[in-house]
């Protein structure tokens, strides 16, 4: 019964002030009874409090009570140095005890978890009891600050709790984790099977210079419908300027990095068009296992997960088995764009499924894509990896995913190349796995042709950084050239200078002599006169 289970919530530290530091209360309390208790024959309930129990700092959990001073009562005893151990639960640490109530607890104002020394610190630890669904939060923030202010924080460890918001008064964040003015470091907090679900104007995590955090199997719902809402925002400069009410945060940019989400839904509900789940400025190490994400809700949001060039370029993050929404709810699921032109490098997207109304995975015009690691994407789209600028120096296994790329350089791309538009290859190594090779044009110049021409089986295929390209030229006469005549239209020019071109008599199989590729033109040898010529080149492609 959730209304006695008082064991599962706790908000615990290290260190804290001894039991003869709480505020004076009783240590226990009668329960009301439940009639089929009372038939029973039970008399009366007695529960213990702990002396970390937020009912000795004053909590009700009455749904109309300020719960906030209680719980900063308990923090503020939490985060002290030094005393004794006052109660320590299974796996260590002491604890303030914060039972599951009869309805919610209120809190009114943000709690002040800050640390503003850059003494060594033992780190707060918040357990709560969950709650049976995201739709029954154990508390209710109603305030326009942070609900847990975590600046200048170190070792936070947020566990099992249940987060919700008033109808009409919103926090702007849930989660706010930056760097103070006087700290060396801030970060290494773990929140596990944190469930959020609100209305939060800008977004539920905000990451200013917090380094090393993992959150593990949470599930985060963003209800507001504010511009530009997230769910999660990892910077390294601050990017929506937003400052602590309890000290002063740092300025300048900050190191953000070595991130992990583990699992979880998160949700953003905005039909703003610029609202996204997780929004990156300028971060190094983002490491994404497994979780299911929808931008949108029922309506249209922009991305998953959307890179932000404002102050540079977010590297070396690695995604896997992301699952986005099964809608047309978000028009992107990766989305590398802003006003700053940079270079993103070394990521990993691997067996994600990416339904999307535009790509899957998109870099606007004045990205650079580097060192992508790309492959087992799904992904429902009118184009699967669109890059408008280029993508370089990266290995893409496409299978029959849609490839729209501006300039392809260094890249080895597997996939059927049917399904490709490059705006210009340098240097590629292309494996062609479609089930036929793909067909060219060749428009002939300077041949002789006696009677209708037709071109057939005119066929290319890539394979590694070489291309083969063949074609069947019959006349309905006979057709002859001399020496230097040209097919032109090739699919990709040759990268050397020349290379050599193979011409046979279709109808005895003779050799005829042999030609070769200079840029993106054949040039054949001399044809004294034929009925069907059969021409094959194989070269290094552009």
């Amino acid at each position: 019964m959730r209304r006695r289970d008082f064991a599962g919530t706790f908000l615990s530290a290290t260190a804290a002030l001894g039991a003869e530091a709480a505020p004076a209360r009783a240590d226990s309390a009668a329960l009301t009874l439940t009639q089929a208790e009372a038939k029973a024959g039970i008399k009366s309930i007695n529960v213990a409090f702990q002396p970390g129990d937020v009912r000795r700092y004053g909590a009700k959990g009455d749904g109309v009570t300020d719960d906030a001073p209680a719980f900063q009562a308990a923090i503020n005893a939490a985060r002290l140095p030094g005393g004794k151990t006052i109660y320590s639960p299974a796996g260590g640490g002491n604890a303030i005890h914060i039972p599951a109530p009869e309805v919610f607890y209120l809190l009114g104002s943000p709690l002040d978890c800050t640390f503003d020394s850059s003494a060594n610190q033992h780190g707060l630890t918040f357990r709560g009891d969950g709650g049976p669904s995201i739709d029954s939060p154990t508390l209710i923030a109603r305030h326009t600050g942070h609900v847990f202010d975590l600046t200048g924080c170190d070792s936070a460890i947020l566990q099992d709790l249940n987060i919700g918001t008033d109808a009409s008064i919103n926090p702007a964040t849930c989660f706010f984790l930056a760097r103070n003015s006087t700290r060396g470091s801030a970060g290494y907090h773990r929140f596990r099977n944190v469930r959020v679900h609100g209305k939060f104007s800008k977004t539920i995590l905000y990451n200013y210079g917090s380094e090393s955090n993992v959150l593990s199997e949470c599930v985060w719902y963003n209800e507001a419908n504010t511009p530009g809402t997230r769910v999660a925002i990892f910077t390294t400069h601050n990017l929506l300027k937003l400052s602590s009410s309890f000290t002063k945060v740092a300025t300048g940019p900050q190191s953000c990095i070595d991130h992990q989400i583990i699992g979880g839904n998160f949700v953003n509900s905005s039909s703003d068009a610029a609202a996204d789940v997780i929004c990156l400025d300028a971060i190094n190490s983002l490491k994404i296992f497994g979780p299911w994400m929808c931008a949108g809700g029922n309506a249209s949001g922009r991305a998953l997960i959307f890179v932000d060039s404002t102050h540079g370029p977010s590297n070396l993050c690695q995604v896997y088995a992301l699952q986005g929404e099964n809608g047309a709810t978000q028009k992107y699921g990766f989305y590398f764009g802003g006003q700053t032109a940079c270079t993103s490098r070394g990521w990993t997207i691997q067996g994600c499924v990416l339904p999307s109304v535009s790509n899957a995975i998109f870099a606007a015009e004045n990205q650079t894509l580097d060192g992508f690691q790309i492959g087992a994407i799904s992904e429902i789209a009118s184009r699967g990896l669109s890059v408008a600028g280029a993508l370089e120096s990266s290995t893409i296994d496409g299978g029959t995913m849609l490839l729209n790329i501006g300039t392809s350089r260094g890249n080895a791309l597997i996939g059927d190349s049917g399904r490709w538009t490059i705006g210009r290859r340098q240097g590629d190594a292309w494996v062609d796995t479609g089930i036929q090779s793909q067909s060219w044009k060749p428009e002939p110049h300077d041949l002789q042709i006696s009677g209708k021409l037709t071109i057939e089986e005119a066929r290319c295929a890539y394979h590694g950084p070489m291309l083969t390209v063949t074609a069947t030229l019959t006349a309905g006469t006979s057709l002859s050239c001399k020496a230097g005549a040209t097919l032109t239209g090739l699919p990709a020019p040759a990268v050397a200078r020349s290379a050599q071109v193979g011409v046979v008599d279709s109808t005895t199989g003779a050799s005829i002599g042999c030609g070769s590729v200079v840029g993106s033109a054949i040039r054949l040898p001399a044809i004294a006169a034929a009925t069907s010529i059969i021409v094959t080149a194989t070269y290094f492609a552009a």
